[in-house]
């Protein structure tokens, strides 16, 4: 079942099932897919929602879902019709990197946020 690790354990526990984990099976680029939150000054994973402000997405990162926006863009235009800006927009926003993708299982091996590493007071999770 796909799931999102970054959601809270109650919503991982509603889709993944109670004693389940939902673990993500891809790592982020941490030259590529980290930016600077302005508003925390901490470093993150990169979201759609960072377009245009903190991101061009496309090329500037390694794991991001729809590079381009071709299947965003289809799905504002209901596969080839008016360009509806709001969808175009709701579309770019629920984009991610690769922190945002998993499937769940009985137990995840333990990892480490590699964007969060970037910040000065990160400790470590994994012992």
């Amino acid at each position: 079942m796909p799931c999102n690790p970054t959601w809270s354990d109650a919503q991982k526990a509603e889709i993944c099932g109670v004693g389940s984990a939902c673990c993500a099976f891809q790592t982020v680029d941490p030259v590529k897919d980290c930016v600077l939150d302005p508003n925390t000054g901490r470093w993150r994973s990169a979201r759609g929602s960072d377009i245009p402000n903190l991101s061009t997405w496309g090329q500037a990162h390694t794991t991001n879902q729809d590079p381009q926006g071709a299947s965003c863009l289809i799905f504002a235009t209901g596969g080839g019709g008016i360009l509806d800006m709001e969808a175009l927009k709701d579309c770019y926003m629920q984009l991610t990197v690769a922190d945002q993708r998993g499937f769940c299982y009985v137990g995840c091996d333990c990892t480490e946020d590699l964007c969060d590493m970037k910040n000065p007071d990160w400790t470590p999770r994994c012992g």
